[in-house]
Protein backbone atom coordinates (compact mmCIF):
# COMPACT_ATOMS: atom_id res chain seq x y z
CA UNK A 1 0.00 0.00 0.00
CA UNK A 2 2.92 2.32 0.73
CA UNK A 3 4.23 1.83 -2.81
CA UNK A 4 0.83 2.75 -4.23
CA UNK A 5 0.81 5.85 -2.02
CA UNK A 6 4.05 6.97 -3.60
CA UNK A 7 2.47 6.89 -7.03
CA UNK A 8 -1.12 7.92 -6.25
CA UNK A 9 -1.81 10.65 -3.67
CA UNK A 10 -3.56 9.30 -0.52
CA UNK A 11 -6.52 11.64 -1.15
CA UNK A 12 -7.14 10.00 -4.51
CA UNK A 13 -7.04 6.55 -2.89
CA UNK A 14 -9.58 7.65 -0.26
CA UNK A 15 -11.80 9.15 -2.94
CA UNK A 16 -11.60 5.96 -5.00
CA UNK A 17 -12.67 3.87 -1.99
CA UNK A 18 -15.91 5.86 -1.67
CA UNK A 19 -16.67 6.18 -5.36
CA UNK A 20 -19.29 4.13 -7.15
CA UNK A 21 -18.01 0.70 -8.21
CA UNK A 22 -16.46 0.64 -11.63
CA UNK A 23 -17.31 -2.14 -14.03
CA UNK A 24 -14.15 -3.53 -15.46
CA UNK A 25 -13.65 -5.12 -18.80
CA UNK A 26 -12.24 -8.62 -18.72
CA UNK A 27 -8.48 -8.50 -18.90
CA UNK A 28 -7.02 -9.07 -22.34
CA UNK A 29 -4.79 -12.08 -22.57
CA UNK A 30 -1.17 -11.00 -22.37
CA UNK A 31 0.96 -11.89 -25.39
CA UNK A 32 3.50 -14.60 -24.78
CA UNK A 33 6.91 -13.18 -23.87
CA UNK A 34 9.13 -12.77 -26.88
CA UNK A 35 11.65 -15.52 -27.32
CA UNK A 36 15.00 -13.92 -28.25
CA UNK A 37 16.20 -17.14 -29.87
CA UNK A 38 13.16 -17.24 -32.14
CA UNK A 39 13.65 -13.55 -32.93
CA UNK A 40 17.27 -14.23 -33.94
CA UNK A 41 16.19 -17.26 -35.97
CA UNK A 42 13.61 -15.12 -37.79
CA UNK A 43 16.27 -12.56 -38.64
CA UNK A 44 18.61 -15.28 -39.87
CA UNK A 45 15.98 -16.66 -42.22
CA UNK A 46 15.23 -13.24 -43.76
CA UNK A 47 16.84 -12.07 -46.93
CA UNK A 48 19.73 -9.66 -46.31
CA UNK A 49 17.55 -6.78 -47.53
CA UNK A 50 14.68 -7.68 -45.18
CA UNK A 51 17.04 -8.10 -42.25
CA UNK A 52 18.68 -4.77 -42.97
CA UNK A 53 15.28 -3.05 -43.13
CA UNK A 54 14.23 -4.54 -39.77
CA UNK A 55 17.55 -3.67 -38.13
CA UNK A 56 17.47 -0.10 -39.45
CA UNK A 57 14.06 0.40 -37.85
CA UNK A 58 15.53 -0.26 -34.38
CA UNK A 59 17.03 2.40 -32.11
CA UNK A 60 20.85 2.45 -32.51
CA UNK A 61 21.69 0.78 -29.19
CA UNK A 62 19.06 -1.91 -29.60
CA UNK A 63 20.24 -2.50 -33.15
CA UNK A 64 23.83 -2.95 -31.99
CA UNK A 65 22.78 -5.52 -29.36
CA UNK A 66 20.65 -7.45 -31.84
CA UNK A 67 23.46 -7.49 -34.40
CA UNK A 68 25.91 -8.76 -31.75
CA UNK A 69 23.51 -11.51 -30.69
CA UNK A 70 22.85 -12.43 -34.30
CA UNK A 71 26.57 -12.83 -34.89
CA UNK A 72 27.08 -14.86 -31.68
CA UNK A 73 24.18 -17.12 -32.55
CA UNK A 74 25.39 -17.69 -36.11
CA UNK A 75 28.77 -18.85 -34.73
CA UNK A 76 27.11 -21.52 -32.57
CA UNK A 77 26.84 -25.13 -33.62
CA UNK A 78 23.31 -26.47 -34.24
CA UNK A 79 23.57 -28.34 -30.91
CA UNK A 80 24.51 -25.15 -29.06
CA UNK A 81 21.64 -23.30 -30.72
CA UNK A 82 19.21 -26.04 -29.68
CA UNK A 83 20.54 -25.99 -26.10
CA UNK A 84 20.14 -22.21 -25.94
CA UNK A 85 16.58 -22.48 -27.20
CA UNK A 86 15.75 -25.15 -24.59
CA UNK A 87 17.36 -23.12 -21.79
CA UNK A 88 15.39 -20.05 -22.76
CA UNK A 89 12.12 -21.97 -22.93
CA UNK A 90 12.84 -23.41 -19.48
CA UNK A 91 13.64 -19.91 -18.17
CA UNK A 92 10.37 -18.56 -19.54
CA UNK A 93 8.46 -21.26 -17.64
CA UNK A 94 9.83 -20.00 -14.31
CA UNK A 95 7.62 -17.77 -12.15
CA UNK A 96 8.49 -14.05 -12.46
CA UNK A 97 10.23 -13.86 -9.07
CA UNK A 98 12.48 -16.80 -10.00
CA UNK A 99 13.24 -15.20 -13.38
CA UNK A 100 14.28 -12.04 -11.55
CA UNK A 101 16.54 -14.04 -9.23
CA UNK A 102 18.18 -15.68 -12.26
CA UNK A 103 18.61 -12.28 -13.94
CA UNK A 104 20.26 -10.93 -10.80
CA UNK A 105 22.66 -13.88 -10.64
CA UNK A 106 23.51 -13.35 -14.31
CA UNK A 107 24.08 -9.65 -13.68
CA UNK A 108 26.27 -10.43 -10.67
CA UNK A 109 28.24 -12.94 -12.75
CA UNK A 110 28.91 -10.34 -15.45
CA UNK A 111 30.62 -8.13 -12.85
CA UNK A 112 33.43 -10.65 -12.38
CA UNK A 113 36.49 -10.25 -14.65
CA UNK A 114 36.58 -12.72 -17.59
CA UNK A 115 39.33 -14.87 -16.04
CA UNK A 116 37.33 -15.20 -12.80
CA UNK A 117 34.15 -15.93 -14.77
CA UNK A 118 35.93 -18.84 -16.40
CA UNK A 119 37.15 -20.18 -13.03
CA UNK A 120 33.73 -19.72 -11.42
CA UNK A 121 31.97 -21.45 -14.31
CA UNK A 122 34.37 -24.39 -14.11
CA UNK A 123 33.91 -24.66 -10.35
CA UNK A 124 30.13 -24.44 -10.66
CA UNK A 125 30.09 -27.37 -13.08
CA UNK A 126 32.11 -29.42 -10.60
CA UNK A 127 29.97 -28.42 -7.62
CA UNK A 128 26.62 -29.11 -9.24
CA UNK A 129 27.70 -32.66 -10.08
CA UNK A 130 28.37 -33.40 -6.40
CA UNK A 131 26.04 -34.60 -3.69
CA UNK A 132 25.12 -31.93 -1.16
CA UNK A 133 27.35 -33.26 1.65
CA UNK A 134 30.38 -33.45 -0.64
CA UNK A 135 29.64 -29.97 -2.04
CA UNK A 136 29.42 -28.50 1.48
CA UNK A 137 32.69 -30.16 2.39
CA UNK A 138 34.44 -28.75 -0.70
CA UNK A 139 33.00 -25.27 -0.20
CA UNK A 140 34.09 -25.14 3.44
CA UNK A 141 37.61 -26.38 2.66
CA UNK A 142 40.62 -24.15 3.14
CA UNK A 143 41.60 -24.67 -0.50
CA UNK A 144 38.21 -23.38 -1.71
CA UNK A 145 38.40 -20.41 0.69
CA UNK A 146 41.82 -19.48 -0.69
CA UNK A 147 40.88 -20.00 -4.33
CA UNK A 148 37.74 -17.81 -4.27
CA UNK A 149 37.17 -14.45 -2.61
CA UNK A 150 34.07 -13.87 -0.46
CA UNK A 151 31.87 -12.53 -3.28
CA UNK A 152 32.85 -15.44 -5.54
CA UNK A 153 32.11 -17.90 -2.75
CA UNK A 154 28.72 -16.28 -2.11
CA UNK A 155 27.94 -16.36 -5.80
CA UNK A 156 28.82 -20.05 -6.13
CA UNK A 157 26.83 -20.82 -3.01
CA UNK A 158 23.76 -19.11 -4.48
CA UNK A 159 24.25 -20.89 -7.79
CA UNK A 160 24.22 -24.31 -6.17
CA UNK A 161 21.16 -23.44 -4.10
CA UNK A 162 22.60 -22.19 -0.82
CA UNK A 163 22.33 -18.84 0.89
CA UNK A 164 25.13 -16.25 0.82
CA UNK A 165 27.39 -15.99 3.89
Amino acid sequence: MLAVGLIVPPEALAQARHAAPVTRRPARPQPAPKNPVREIQKLQHMSPEERQRVLQSLPPERRKKVEERLEQYSKMSPQEQQRLKQDLEMFQQLPPERQNAVRKLYSDFQKFPPDRQKAIKKEFKKLRSMREAERKSVMSSEEFQKKYNRSEQDFLNQMVGGAPH
